[in-house]
């Protein structure tokens, strides 16, 4: 017995031998530890330690219970030591021979913390089982060929345990695959979801064999293992509700879309239907002041005009491009007021910017008054010149200029409240919140300077 009581000795484990019968013939110090005594067991029979048996069967039942055929027979247990604590052991019996007897060579294992971490692990399982199952969305692994690995239950209430029951598929950015005629692999449709999937979401449109159409929102993450791709995890949702409703909205957009151009184009049609009006009337009328009067207030009229009729052939039915509106009222006023463009050059320098219908009517009844003033009495008695409108932006403002070569504007008669086109000009600037500049010094020059009007809400 002596080689394995030096044997015992070196090992690190708790090891006790016994003779067939049980009755303690050698133990180690960490068989001393492992039992719950200080330096030396009282007992003399392994039945009198407190062993609770994953068989149930009383101690010395158990101990004796040996299968002969097999080189050593594991067990395991509950062990209470003197102190009433209790721990985990898993018992290694092997049979050795010694001086011609038998004896039981036992090696005990303190598993304890290894079944309380296997109880934390299973209930972490369970918790994340949980969170996984509960969760309205779908997740879903994928191997790293794209097959399916697992899926959490609303996954799997949708789509089973593949995706056989989808007939077509179109991604957003990626393009449309057909079951049994695109011929790209999984992998591929995978890499491509993944690399888009690190930027923003994928929007995907799926056939179900059934010909129902769903739209889904996903993700797809990329799972790595020390640079090495294990699969992708995908999450996604059910949108198809949402592109129901967005689908219309867009319709109910595009409806009132098209019954504000039909607003803009009756007004149009009413105004000029009024502007035709003062034409004819001008036709039964003598008096020079009376007939300009009723040029003033009609070229004032298709100026309102022109905006309806830019609104109703623009595609942005809020703002309209200033540079085709202001050139086109320019021109109309050159015809109007019959002025040959030999004796008046015209100039005009707009930026091509959009302003929105709060700003573009009063900066074109602005251009209009000043524009028709400059036609009717610059450039007297044929007296030649040109006549300039720029207009840019810069940055938050927007910068006009309106000047003529002609005979000049006293700064009399522009202060003066006589004239109902300056009034107009000053209040229209004012309604801008912009500012007006009169340069008389070389003909007339006005430079004016308003940032873009905000929609203000008329009804409550």
């Amino acid at each position: 017995m002596r080689e394995y009581t030096i044997s015992i000795d070196r090992s690190s484990q708790p090891v006790v031998i016994t003779d067939l019968d049980g009755k303690i013939i050698e133990f180690n110090k960490e068989f001393i530890d492992i039992t719950g005594y200080s330096t030396e067991i009282p007992h003399e029979h392994i039945s009198e330690f407190q062993i609770d048996f994953q068989s149930q069967r009383p101690v010395i039942e158990e101990w004796g219970k040996i299968d002969w055929k097999k080189p050593s027979q594991v067990t395991k247990g509950i062990l209470t030591k003197p102190n009433g604590e209790k721990i985990n052991i898993t018992i290694e019996k092997v049979i050795v021979e010694s001086e011609k007897q038998l004896f039981i060579a036992t090696v005990l294992m303190n598993v304890t913390k290894y079944k309380k971490a296997k109880e934390l692990l299973k209930e972490n399982e369970f918790k994340y089982k949980a969170l996984f199952n509960s969760n309205p969305g779908y997740i879903v692994y994928f191997d790293n060929k794209g097959k399916i690995v697992l899926g959490n239950e609303a996954f799997e209430r949708d789509f089973g345990n593949d995706l056989n029951i989808i007939k077509a598929v179109t991604l957003e950015g990626i393009g449309t695959f057909i079951r049994g005629k695109t011929d790209v692999g999984r992998e591929k449709v995978f890499k491509l979801m993944a690399k888009l999937s690190a930027e923003n979401h994928i929007i995907g449109k799926f056939t179900f064999k059934n010909d129902e159409i769903h739209w889904y929102q996903c993700y797809i993450i990329p799972l790595e293992s020390k640079g090495k791709l294990m699969g992708y995890q995908g999450i996604g949702r059910d949108i198809t509700d949402l592109k129901l409703v967005e689908k219309e909205l867009q319709q109910l957009i595009k409806e009132k879309d098209t019954l504000l151009r039909e607003v803009h184009h009756r007004v149009k049609n009413n105004l000029q239907i009024i502007s035709s009006l003062h034409n004819m009337r001008t036709n039964y009328v003598k008096e020079e002041e009376t007939i300009n009067i009723l040029k003033d207030a009609q070229t004032r009229i298709k100026a309102l005009a022109g905006i309806h009729e830019k609104i109703y052939h623009s595609s942005d039915i809020t703002h309209i491009s200033i540079k085709d509106y202001l050139e086109s009222l320019i021109y109309d006023l050159f015809h109007v007021y019959n002025i040959d463009p030999e004796q008046i050059k015209l100039i005009t320098e707009i930026g091509d910017i959009k302003l929105n219908l709060e700003t573009a009517m009063p900066c074109g009844l602005i251009v209009n008054e000043l524009t028709a003033n400059t036609l009717k009495y610059a450039f007297p008695n044929g007296k030649t010149g040109t006549f300039t409108v720029k207009l840019k932006l810069l940055e938050d403002h927007v910068h006009m200029t309106i000047s003529d070569t002609g005979i000049g504007l006293s700064t009399e008669d522009y202060l003066s409240d006589r004239t109902l086109g300056f009034q107009l000009v000053k209040s229209l600037t004012k309604q801008l919140d912009g500012q007006i500049e009169l340069d008389n010094s070389q003909g007339t020059k006005f430079d004016i300077i308003f940032k873009e009007a905000k929609y203000k809400q008329r009804i409550n």
